[in-house]
């Protein structure tokens, strides 16, 4: 551990050390998150009749799309999560009218659920410009988190259209049933995974 004095301005090396310990802290962040995106491949590999694409560009901006899911019952984008700390939904409306928020570890980070639905407008544009199936296929973000304190009543909630899981609700959301045949997923994730590269 550092001892304070070290880091204090006036120091010898005291700035040095000050982005030493930044650089140290995002790296275990860094590391975590990368912890937790192999993780929900993991459990998305033992997902029957899916198809998978990991890690995809997002065209035009630096951020990535974390895992794209074809599945029978729709297409799934998948933000993965690695935070500590207790997730909960939070009311924060009137005795009228409820107002749902997502808090971790007691911080309001419903940030979180718009940035993964934004996602999946990306991904739905897509999917509507592919017109593959009869029917127009269902996409649902879905916010997933690993290693945290689980403190919802259930194994995946919806916070508007955002779907919000930990692993095991993870799991249940894909695995479901649905109209999307074999051939019709093969050729939609090709489209995806032509349109979204890997990163």
């Amino acid at each position: 551990m550092t001892d304070i004095r070290y880091t204090r301005p006036g120091h010898p090396g005291a700035s040095a050390q000050r982005v030493y310990e930044t650089l140290a802290r995002q790296a275990e962040a860094w590391a975590a998150g990368a912890a937790g995106e192999r993780a929900v491949a993991r459990r998305l590999g033992r997902a029957r009749r899916a198809e998978v694409l990991s890690d995809r560009a997002w065209p035009g901006r630096r951020a990535n799309l974390d895992h794209v899911v074809v599945a029978p019952s729709g297409v799934f984008v998948i933000d993965t999560k690695a935070y500590r700390g207790r997730v909960e939904l939070i009311d924060r409306g009137s005795f009228c009218r409820a107002s749902f928020r997502l808090h971790v570890e007691g911080w309001d980070r419903s940030d979180l659920v718009a940035g993964v639905r934004r996602q999946a407008e990306l991904v739905r544009a897509l999917v509507e410009a592919a017109g593959i199936g009869a029917d127009p296929v269902e996409v649902t973000a879905v916010l997933c988190f690993v290693g945290s304190q689980w403190a919802m009543p259930a194994p995946h909630l919806r916070v508007g259209s955002v779907l919000v899981a930990d692993l095991g609700g993870l799991g249940r959301i894909v695995g479901r049933r649905g109209p999307l045949a074999g051939a019709e997923r093969r050729r939609l994730a090709g489209v995806l995974d032509r349109a979204l590269p890997p990163r």
